[in-house]
């Protein structure tokens, strides 16, 4: 095959995904996101942090998720994965295409690694919708420990799907 004939092919497929949902009204059901993120436990920092999560809208813009990461600890070679299981609440309208998506959310954290801790987690972000599927996620989270008041925080950078 020529490359032109290649070339023309591969610009009629992007323009025919492009257009396959303008005849659909606009709207989405859920989302899922992967992101990098540093976090800090009192003074110490952990600058490497990954992880994924998804959530689902159950009415208007209340959500039920789930992400699940992975953080190193420098200098020790060792790492711990953190676990959250949250309710949230999307402030923009999920039928209407936006720019830009505010949220919060709060819920449940289990930090593990050879063994477990339960930890509350709340926080906030924004999905930056620059493309009508794929956009940017920034998100500040924290994590508590309730019976020994040391909390970690930590902001998360990522690529969020709808």
């Amino acid at each position: 095959m020529k490359p032109t004939t290649l070339a023309v092919l591969f610009v009629a497929g992007l323009a025919y995904g492009q257009a396959g949902d303008a005849g659909k009204p606009f709207s989405y059901n859920g989302n899922s996101y992967v992101y990098y993120s540093p976090v800090c436990i009192e003074r110490d920092c952990m600058p490497l942090g990954v992880g994924a999560g998804a959530e689902g809208f159950l009415w208007r813009g209340l959500t039920l998720g789930v992400d699940l990461g992975y953080h190193h600890l420098t200098g020790e070679g060792v790492g711990f994965g953190l676990l959250s299981v949250n309710g949230g609440y999307h402030f923009a309208d999920r039928k209407k295409p936006v720019k830009f998506d505010p949220f919060v959310t709060a819920g449940y954290g289990l930090a593990f690694r050879q063994g477990a801790v339960n930890l509350v987690n709340y926080g906030g972000g924004v999905n930056w919708w620059f493309k009508p599927r794929i956009g940017a996620h920034v998100e500040f989270r924290a994590w508590t420990i309730p019976q020994e008041r040391i909390t970690a925080t930590g902001f998360r950078f990522g690529v969020v799907f709808r």
